[in-house]
């Protein structure tokens, strides 16, 4: 598609995953006491709120949660385009997520078992201790993700492949269905009934007991509480939603413009904040996009997330090798001992190695699949 100040283009889907890729960090740094290291405990602010029992830049840990319901939004945002566009292939776009992922495992998984086998216990969690033990087993299964004891923080993968499957059935069964307002119904009723109604049935029902921890049942009738925002991507990208929001935006004073983005998307964030329910990410995803996207959109924010947003799959990949995995690079995030810091080093550290990666990838003299950006 021709990129147009009127379109959300690909610029708009990397400004988005590049702010959702600073979100993880923020997560996963500032949210866990327990991984972070015994010598070197964050110095929290102290302020005059507190949000859900959360105060200060632990409140911001928690809220980077959102980062989860963003990557769904856009996933299934641009698999509708492929779809639309005729280039979707479902076979090659799943072998390109492995490929993605076998980029990194075949770098920093042997780092871990030869330099971070014998770590010493520098946090109160037990992530030190991920390649203590070499198993063939629990190699082969984490090379496919079926498990991932190497790396917690890759479960997003296996989901994520799930959404794909499940959002390629969404498109085929509302095909004939050409109505927007019906089709957020239809993702409401699908959200509402396997985050809330068959978990409860589950629940109360002894025979439903049986089947609730099965495969099929945790795939297909429990999902992930941010799968909704998978099929609410497909819908927004079906009606062109965010096409028409940008086009709206571009006819109203830049200030005026900017003054109601600040005001809606930290309400958006707040709301999404306080109520700590990933089911509602259908609903928050698209809102937030619409209402960050013109802030992202200034000259030196377009800079810097469009070029973390280039990178943000292999970011997500490695991030955690740093901030919890690697001893003297967790040292190293977190030894100044203060939040912002720690979130610039990690910031730097990642997005430099997943550059140097994805060159190095590229220069691979034999055929290897396309990388796929989630």
């Amino acid at each position: 598609m021709e990129e147009t100040k009127t379109n959300f283009s690909r610029t708009d889907t990397k400004l988005i995953k590049g702010l959702a890729v600073i979100f993880m960090f923020m997560h996963h740094l500032w949210t866990f006491p327990d991984r972070i290291p015994l010598a070197y405990p964050i110095k929290w602010p102290t302020p005059a709120f507190k949000i859900n029992g959360w105060s200060g830049i632990q409140a911001l840990g928690a809220m980077g949660q959102f980062c989860v319901g963003l990557f769904m939004f856009l996933g299934g945002y641009g698999l509708y385009k492929q779809y639309a566009s005729g280039h979707l292939n479902l076979a090659k776009k799943v072998g390109g997520l492995y490929a993605s992922l076998w980029k990194v495992f075949v770098v920093f998984i042997p780092i871990g078992f030869l330099f971070f086998s014998n770590q010493t216990q520098y946090c109160a969690s037990n992530l030190w201790r991920c390649y203590r033990t070499f198993r063939t087993k629990e190699f082969l299964l984490n090379l496919f993700a079926v498990e991932t004891t190497y790396n917690p923080e890759w479960w997003f993968f296996i989901d994520y492949l799930y959404a794909l499957f499940l959002g390629y059935l969404f498109i085929k069964a509302t095909e004939r269905v050409q109505d927007f307002y019906k089709e957020a119904f239809i993702v409401s009723m699908i959200v509402f009934a396997s985050i809330q109604l068959f978990p409860s049935l589950c629940a109360t029902y002894a025979p439903l007991q049986r089947v609730q921890n099965s495969f099929l049942c945790n795939r297909l009738l429990i999902l992930n509480p941010s799968t909704g925002a998978f099929f609410s991507g497909i819908t927004c990208a079906k009606y062109k939603v965010l096409d028409k929001a940008k086009l709206k935006t571009s006819t109203k004073p830049m200030w005026f413009v900017l003054l109601c983005s600040a005001f809606s998307a930290s309400a958006v964030y707040y709301l999404r904040t306080i109520s700590f329910e990933r089911a509602y990410d259908f609903l928050f995803a698209p809102l937030f996009t619409i209402s960050i996207l013109p802030w992202l959109s200034l000259p030196v924010c377009r800079t810097i997330f469009s070029f973390i947003g280039t990178h943000s799959t292999t970011a997500w990949l490695t991030h955690s090798f740093f901030c919890y995995y690697f001893e003297p690079f967790v040292k190293l995030v977190f030894c100044s001992q203060n939040a912002l810091i720690s979130l610039a080093v990690l910031t730097a550290i990642t997005i430099a190695a997943s550059a140097v990666l994805d060159f190095l990838w590229k220069k691979i003299p034999f055929p290897v699949p396309s990388r796929v950006s989630l």
